[in-house]
């Protein structure tokens, strides 16, 4: 389990870069994060039913004509995927550079351009006919900051764990600030926080501990071995936040890896009484210490965390079928396994999608509401 703390720390180091770029995407981050503040009341079944009925009625169109080319589909460009990993289908996106030619230069039947223009434009479509118009500008606002997202990441972070890093971390800062309007100034500091923290000698103390409850067999008696050493942790004087942040992303951590919350939380009630008693710490120091591992906030943030990072495994699924179709050179065989996943993946993906962010963005507001409380 050190090896998650160490990639959590390590991916928000980087975002604790001077330059004026990194300014503009750290703007844009928290701009998109504001923008989901504002999802938690929206309908999205009657925006959803209305794309899908035209996309459906033209892939079943397209599959009932007589297609009298050879039309071989391209292949997605793995590279351009990786990359770009857009929320919804633009799936010319995903194709190589010469897809776009392959439109323009032969000659496909006009319902099926018809088909893939309106397929490119699926995600936006359906956000425009939400009423609510925060959805719209999130969604526009997500696809334009995962490119840089991704590239900060470097090699080997999907693009599931980048963001739930970034939301974490940034719920760490409003927690901490008891607001949620966060400057560029307030992320910087805690992204120094966690480079400083990455570098110190202190961490290895809370990799160890990590790594021995991981090898343990996760007894109540090993969960308060781990939290005694959690609890003795003492971060450098010049990382803010340092402890609250390394107390949210652990208990995420153990959560994770299934360790139920309420055995951790009577283990953090247990020692803290030690602690207390052995006159290590004061009952106000014990209760500010792990209030990130008991309050009520902790479990509606880390409730918000999960069901966020399963909306975005919901789109990566989606993009992943598509780029299956797209694979089948027959025409005719494409059409019938794309009418046939739109109704029975794709349509119920984005309706669990929609579903699961403004689950989100309502648990996440309660949990912040909270916090600021205590």
């Amino acid at each position: 389990m050190s090896t998650d703390l160490d990639t959590y720390l390590n991916y928000m180091k980087n975002w604790d870069d001077p330059s004026k770029e990194m300014d503009q995407k750290i703007a844009d981050v928290i701009a998109e994060h504001k923008l989901f503040l504002n999802l938690d009341k929206f309908d999205y079944d009657t925006a959803i039913n209305s794309e899908f009925n035209t996309v459906i009625d033209l892939a079943k169109k397209l599959r009932d004509e007589e297609i009298t080319l050879h039309v071989e589909m391209i292949a997605a460009d793995a590279a351009a995927i990786a990359s770009i990993e857009s929320m919804g289908m633009g799936m010319l996106a995903f194709l190589a550079a010469s897809g776009a030619a392959y439109f323009e230069n032969k000659k496909i039947a006009a319902t099926s351009k018809a088909l893939h223009e309106e397929m490119e434009h699926l995600d936006t479509n359906i956000a425009k006919k939400i009423t609510n118009p925060d959805v719209l500008n999130y969604v526009e606002k997500y696809k334009a900051n995962n490119s840089h997202i991704a590239a900060i990441a470097g090699k080997g972070l999907s693009q599931k764990e980048c963001r739930s890093f970034l939301f974490q971390f940034i719920g760490e800062i409003e927690k901490h600030s008891k607001t949620s309007d966060i400057s560029i100034e307030k992320f910087r500091k805690f992204a120094a926080s966690a480079r400083r923290l990455h570098n110190s000698e202190e961490i290895e103390d809370v990799y160890n501990a990590l790594d021995d409850l991981n090898l343990s067999d996760g007894t109540p008696e090993d969960i308060d071995e781990f939290m005694r050493k959690f609890i003795s942790f003492k971060a450098p004087a010049i990382v803010e936040g340092g402890v609250q942040m390394l107390q949210g992303i652990s208990l995420m951590i153990l959560s994770r890896n299934g360790y139920p919350m309420a055995k951790v939380k009577a283990s953090a009630r247990k020692q803290l009484d030690i602690s207390v008693e052995e006159g290590l710490m004061t009952e106000e120091e014990a209760a500010e210490l792990l209030e990130e591992a008991i309050s009520e906030s902790a479990a509606k943030k880390m409730g918000s965390v999960g069901k966020f990072c399963a909306a975005v495994v919901i789109i990566v699924s989606v993009v992943d079928i598509f780029i299956q179709i797209y694979a089948i050179k027959d025409a005719i065989g494409q059409c019938n396994k794309m009418v046939d996943e739109l109704n029975k993946t794709v349509k119920p993906g984005y309706i669990e999608f929609y579903k699961s962010i403004r689950e989100s963005a309502t648990e996440y507001k309660a949990a912040m509401e909270a916090a600021k409380k205590s």
